[in-house]
C-alpha cells in the first residue's frame, strides 16, 4: 500500500515516509508522574471508603475535591488521544 502510494505521489518509498512522517505531529509528553500520582490519589480514596465503611463521615469538601480530581483525569484521558 505505502509502495502504490508513493508511486501515485511521483515520490520514492524513502521521501514518502519523510514527507508523511513530517505532517505528523507525535506526543512525546511522559505521563509517568502523573500516572504515580493518580495512584496515590487512588489510595486515599480507598482509605477514605475504608474510613466510612467503618462508621466515619465525609469531610464537608470532599464533594468538591472529587469533582477537581474528575476533571483532571478526563483532561489527563483527552491528551492521551
Amino acid at each position: 500500500m505505502i509502495i502504490g502510494k508513493a508511486k501515485e505521489a511521483g515520490l520514492s518509498v524513502n521521501e514518502f515516509i519523510i514527507t508523511c512522517s513530517q505532517r505528523l505531529q507525535i506526543d512525546c509528553t511522559d505521563y509517568t508522574p502523573v500516572i504515580a500520582e493518580l495512584k496515590r490519589i487512588g489510595n486515599n480514596l480507598n482509605q477514605i471508603a475504608r474510613r466510612l465503611n467503618s462508621g466515619g463521615h465525609l469531610p464537608p469538601d470532599f464533594i468538591e475535591v472529587m469533582e477537581g480530581q474528575r476533571k483532571i483525569y478526563d483532561l489527563i484521558l483527552e491528551n492521551m488521544r
